[in-house]
């Protein structure tokens, strides 16, 4: 009975060791694709309410997601794009790109464009 129980632990470390092994870069990888989502999103954000908001485009602090603008029927639309890199098993590398788009209106109110 004691040799059992002592082959049933090692069974348990090598199947808990193999599991670990899988699921370490499945949680690393949503958390990389998590994180990127959010940044894109924040940099669209602010983008588009800067823009139409002074009419020029925001500094951005953040060099790796790319901005662009449309300004189209009293709108801004900021599409914001970043890519990023994944690793979904063991040794390979799966390259990613977000991207996020906002309208923001633009408010003659509150703008001072020209």
């Amino acid at each position: 009975m004691k040799l059992e129980r002592g082959v049933a632990t090692i069974e348990m470390v090598v199947v808990g060791f193999a599991v670990v092994a899988l699921v370490i870069p499945v949680l690393v990888a949503t958390a990389t694709l998590a994180e990127a989502h959010g940044r894109v999103l924040t940099v669209a954000s602010d983008g588009a309410a800067w823009f139409a908001r002074h009419g020029t485009e925001l500094p951005s602090s953040d060099l790796e997601v790319e901005v662009g603008y449309e300004v189209e029927a009293g709108s801004v639309r900021a599409t914001a794009t970043i890519t990023v890199e994944v690793v979904p098993l063991i040794g390979s590398v799966l390259p990613v790109v977000i991207t996020e788009s906002i309208v923001v209106p633009i408010s003659p109110y509150r703008s001072d464009r020209a």
